[in-house]
């Protein structure tokens, strides 16, 4: 992988500085340059599935070790990372490069020891040596200089969440919760869905109420079609609609096209890989090089009233005037300005409480597990045990105050 990463990022330099001769060579040299790009991302997206599964599907580790700006090229750091590579797998160690992730964004090696442990590295290739710095070397550094640079404090925050299932900043504390609850999954309705779409172009099924799903296999439509057809048939499909079907403002749509942006919106992080997904190889490597269209559109307005029917309060936030203050702090991130955990994203769409005899329990709810539950193609239920399932587990434990996140531990068992 470090190989091909490499190769793809030397021709898209080579591209960038390539003088066209005309208008048409311009054109060639602008479609091998997105190529190659796409290359890369979607050499990325692999990585993603290799990453998930080492770290056995713990979601609020993985999101939180990509809290940081996206990497750079590979290159120059290729012939170190895989010499160390080759000499740790010599243990029978497994080593992440985290280059060639997305969702790893911190250090440059994860390994994950014969006993399951989880230890990081930040590489600092020296003229004479190559140091391998971990949390213990960190720890003196700063016992020495009494200072510790925001790359350091990056690594010592993950690695302590890591040991101690709590993310600990000088403002803050997060809680990781593991919960056992049930998953109920709209997977193999999906898979039937991409088969038809294989046969018919196209297949649409509303799954649940305010809950549509919808597949364009435009790879078969190319295949059936010469150009002039294929733009044809693409305009005979009618996509799903949600106002002209009734309903609510609160309905959000989302596709497997939105990711593929280099910049992406931070929401998009908690998208679950293409690659981890329990499709067949084929429909996994369609649905991240965009072969395969997924689009799905869900109502807000329809999970707040599944939740009022399961017994809960819940106060809707305006994600309009949500919407317009994350654009700052988005826009901040995108620019690189400011450091590890330094902004913060305002996820919350409701605001959900449930009473009883010793007293009220709240919950924030994050647009985020909406993204979770989609991008998984899990039921709305999801949502509600999980809900649930935190609520039992503040009462059981005397959870009083505090931040936690949630990390179901069922999900292994569904995406493996």
């Amino acid at each position: 992988m470090v190989k091909y990463r490499k190769g793809f990022e030397e021709v898209v330099a080579k591209g960038r500085v390539a003088s066209a001769k005309d208008e048409e060579e311009k054109k060639a040299i602008d479609v091998a340059l997105r190529a190659n790009k796409e290359f890369i991302r979607v050499l990325k997206d692999i990585g993603d599935g290799i990453a998930w599964r080492n770290l056995n599907y713990q979601r609020p580790l993985i999101r939180l070790m990509s809290e940081n700006a996206p990497t750079g090229n590979i290159g120059p750091d290729a012939d170190t990372l895989v010499r160390l590579l080759g000499a740790r797998t010599r243990w029978s160690d497994r080593v992440i490069i985290n280059d060639l992730t997305h969702c790893l964004r911190i250090v440059d090696l994860t390994i994950v020891t014969r006993k399951d442990k989880i230890m990081l590295y930040e590489v600092k290739a020296r003229k004479n040596k190559t140091e391998l710095i971990n949390v213990t070397e960190i720890s003196r550094r700063i016992r020495r200089y009494k200072q510790a640079s925001k790359q350091s404090v990056r690594h010592w925050i993950v690695q302590y969440a890591i040991i101690d299932k709590k993310v600990k900043t000088p403002d803050k504390e997060v809680r990781i919760v593991d919960l056992n609850f049930p998953v109920r999954t709209h997977i193999s309705k999906v898979k039937k869905l991409i088969k038809e779409a294989g046969r018919e172009n196209f297949a649409a099924a509303l799954l649940e109420d305010g809950y549509h799903i919808e597949f364009c296999a435009l790879d078969k439509v190319f295949q059936k079609a010469d150009r002039i057809q294929f733009k044809k048939q693409l305009g005979s499909l009618k996509p799903f609609n949600p106002h002209k079907n009734g309903w609510s403002d609160m309905s959000l749509c989302i596709s497997n096209y939105d990711t593929f942006y280099e910049s992406i919106n931070d929401k998009f992080l908690n998208f679950t890989p293409y690659s981890v997904l329990p499709f067949s190889a084929k429909d996994c490597v369609r649905l991240m090089m965009g072969q395969l269209y997924l689009r799905v559109c869900f109502d807000f307005k329809k999970l707040k009233e599944r939740f009022e029917g399961a017994g809960w309060t819940v106060e809707v936030k305006n994600w309009q005037s949500l919407e317009e203050k994350n654009k700052v702090v988005i826009k901040k991130i995108n620019e690189r300005k400011g450091g590890f955990l330094e902004h913060s994203i305002d996820e919350t769409v409701f605001k959900i409480s449930k009473t009883d005899g010793e007293g009220t329990y709240t919950q924030d709810f994050p647009i985020n597990l909406v993204t979770i539950m989609l991008s998984s193609f899990y039921a709305t239920d999801y949502l509600l045990n999980m809900a649930e399932a935190a609520y039992l587990d503040a009462k059981s434990n005397n959870r009083g105050g505090g931040l936690s996140t949630f990390n179901c531990v069922q999900e292994r068992d569904i995406l493996r």
